[in-house]
């Protein structure tokens, strides 16, 4: 069946039938459907999109799949086979998707304690593939797999000297998961599902109060700037204080951890922003291997565009971060 922008996963009560895939080529048709099968199965109506007071009005129709489902949906984790970068065989990852970031984190080992990740991907920018794309490594048999690419490379990234990869080829435990795995990514490269913070009547810059404001992550992170002349203050790596403003869509950063003096301030809203998600080779001890790369003009330079690199503690505080940013 060929991927279908849109489509949720029907779990049928007999034994021994397999869930059913319903694929859609609008999304207000998968969510007519949805609300139908969802009423039907609960007794209960969906809980309908966007909700507050004012504006948004009248039309539109179809109730929509609510958050708390859709997270649930796109949550998802557990032990798949990964080909090599090399695509000349496979490891086996535990692999964890956070609906909130919309980031797949592989890790080696079940505890995703820090120095254990080994990759990074981001399934808002992702392709996925139902076979084999042109140079990605094949599986023999018949076997539930799937295959993943970013600009033209696979989960790992580029090869060495930024030469581009073939896409990573998975494979699930059973078909049952392969279908289930499916519908979680394919969910998560809906960006139309993402929970955007709340617009009105919030106190002030980050907050974390009400409805869907992600939280707000924490103020310290590991950073340097990327080709940062000798002298420049941002140039080596250090924990520095770090802020997001969601309603100005910038990002402050300070000198030191104890915040004594800002040095400089990111413009997210800028054209051509963009924001990559990594991982190290290498653990910087007591920190994750998690990378987040942002590449932003600065105030007062605001034609000059500026690579910054952050480092988190946790995947934990690292996911926090990516979900912030995805709701700008």
């Amino acid at each position: 069946m060929p991927a279908a922008p849109y489509q949720f996963l029907v779990e049928v009560g007999r034994l021994r039938l397999p869930p059913l895939t319903l694929c859609f080529a609008k999304a207000g048709t998968a969510a007519e459907w949805h609300a139908v099968l969802y009423e039907a199965a609960t007794g209960a109506p969906p809980v309908a999109a966007g909700g507050g007071g004012g504006g948004g009005g009248g039309g539109g129709g179809a109730a929509a799949l609510p958050t708390m489902d859709v997270a649930s949906l796109i949550s998802r984790e557990g032990f798949l086979e990964v080909s090599t970068q090399n695509g000349e065989g496979w490891e086996r990852h535990f692999v964890s998707l956070c609906p909130n970031s919309r980031l797949l984190l592989f890790f080696s080992s079940k505890s995703k304690a820090p120095g254990t990740e080994r990759a990074a991907f981001d399934m808002l920018s992702c392709s996925l593939h139902e076979s084999a794309p042109p140079g990605a490594p094949h599986v023999r048999g018949v076997v539930p797999a799937f295959w993943l690419s970013l600009d033209n490379s696979g989960v790992y990234g580029p090869g060495e000297k930024g030469a581009p990869t073939p896409a990573t080829a998975v494979v699930a435990n059973d078909p049952e998961d392969r279908a289930r795995w499916w519908q979680a990514l394919t969910l998560a490269m809906d960006a139309t599902t993402l929970a955007a913070p709340s617009s009105g009547g919030g106190s002030g810059s980050g907050g974390g109060s009400g409805g869907a404001q992600p939280a707000q992550p924490s103020f310290t992170l590991m950073h340097w700037e990327k080709n940062a002349g000798f002298l420049a203050t941002l140039g080596y790596p250090a924990e520095r204080g770090v802020a997001l403003n969601h309603e100005e869509r910038t990002l402050c950063l300070w000198q030191d951890d104890r915040k004594k003096s800002l040095a400089a301030v990111l413009h997210l809203y800028a054209p051509n922003v963009k924001i990559d998600f990594g991982c190290e080779q290498k653990l910087r001890s007591g920190w994750s291997n998690l990378r987040m790369d942002i590449c932003a003009p600065s105030a007062g330079s605001d034609d000059r565009y500026v690579m910054h690199c952050f480092l988190a503690r946790t995947h934990e505080e690292f996911l926090k971060w990516a979900a912030a940013l995805a709701a700008l």
